[in-house]
């Protein structure tokens, strides 16, 4: 479990390329009697086009919120955006998105760095794939995971411009 999950005792045809185990949407292995959540999930995710494990404790909730649903019967939604937050000491961050490798083109920074106040947009031809604020209680994510989301083309000046509200653009 954690950044290296420990497989041994898996079968190897539940397991995907990236040491995971390979789930759908609802959790579910190949197998329709095992399901995994969390670190040790591997999922499509049908947003970024790739299969991906999130290791964060948010996404292990969402994932067993997911599978235990899956068990009974229920449906649930799955959110194929990445999330992760932490508070160390006068820090605070929250991340949403996936960037990939090389799949970026360009980092936006709104806000002052020096001050720890800011936001980091990650863009692909000017579409926002991720984003990062630390110290921005106010802003929230919600606005942010919206432009992720809506995969417009925005304009990095705009973006960089604090006098815009992120909900505008």
């Amino acid at each position: 479990i954690g950044a290296e999950p420990m497989t041994e005792f898996i079968d190897a045809d539940l397991l995907a390329a990236n040491g995971g185990v390979a789930v759908d949407e609802a959790m579910r292995t190949s197998d329709p009697h095992v399901f995994a959540a969390g670190d040790i999930a591997s999922c499509d995710n049908s947003f970024y086009g790739v299969e991906m494990r999130s290791e964060h404790w948010a996404n292990a909730h969402m994932t067993g919120t997911i599978a235990a649903h899956s068990m009974l019967g229920l449906d649930s939604d799955y959110d194929p955006l990445p999330f992760f937050f932490t508070d160390q000491y006068e820090l605070y961050m929250e991340y949403a998105g996936w960037t990939g490798r090389g799949a970026v083109d360009n980092v936006v920074i709104r806000g002052d760095l020096s001050a720890d106040s800011f936001w980091a947009f990650w863009l692909d031809e000017q579409r926002v794939v991720a984003a990062m604020h630390v110290n921005r209680f106010d802003d929230g994510m919600e606005s942010a995971q919206n432009l992720i989301r809506s995969r417009k083309q925005i304009d990095p000046a705009k973006l960089q411009d604090t006098q815009i509200a992120l909900a505008e653009l």
